[in-house]
C-alpha cells in the first residue's frame, strides 16, 4: 500500500500486536492485552501529529489481523468509517449486542483456508 498511499495522498500504518497476536476474541490470543486501547491511542497520536481525516480512517487485517478488524468495527465504531478482513472472521463474542455508531461497511475475502474454516466452524 505504500507505492498507493504516496501517490494517492492517505497514510497508511502497520500496528504490530503484542507476540504477533491479537487480542481479538478468539482464543488464540493473550486475552489481557488492551488492543482496542492501543489503537485508539494510536489513532490520537495520528491525529495529533498529523492532517488526517477522521472521518475517513479504514482497518484492513489479514488473518488475525482480520479477526482484530471486526473487533475495532465493533469498539471503535465512532472511529472506524470501515474495514477490510482477509482470510480472517469475527470472533463469536463479538456476534451478538453489537451496536455500532453508524452502519459499518466491511469487505471481505475468504477462501478454503486451512486454519480458519469457510464455514467459521471449527
Amino acid at each position: 500500500m505504500n507505492e498507493v498511499a504516496d501517490t494517492a495522498g492517505f497514510i497508511v500504518v502497520y500496528p504490530n500486536a503484542v507476540l504477533t497476536a491479537w487480542s481479538c476474541g478468539i482464543n488464540l490470543t493473550a486475552g489481557h492485552v488492551n488492543d482496542v486501547g492501543f489503537i485508539d491511542a494510536l489513532l490520537d497520536t495520528l491525529a495529533n501529529n498529523y492532517s488526517i481525516d477522521e472521518e475517513r480512517i479504514y482497518c484492513c487485517g489479514f488473518s488475525l489481523g482480520g479477526f482484530m478488524s471486526h473487533r475495532l468495527a465493533c469498539q471503535l465504531s465512532n472511529r472506524i468509517a470501515a474495514i477490510a478482513d482477509v482470510a480472517g472472521s469475527i470472533a463469536q463474542d463479538f456476534t451478538t449486542n453489537i451496536t455500532t455508531a453508524h452502519p459499518m461497511p466491511v469487505l471481505k475475502f475468504h477462501g478454503t483456508d486451512q486454519i480458519i474454516p469457510y464455514d467459521g466452524k471449527k
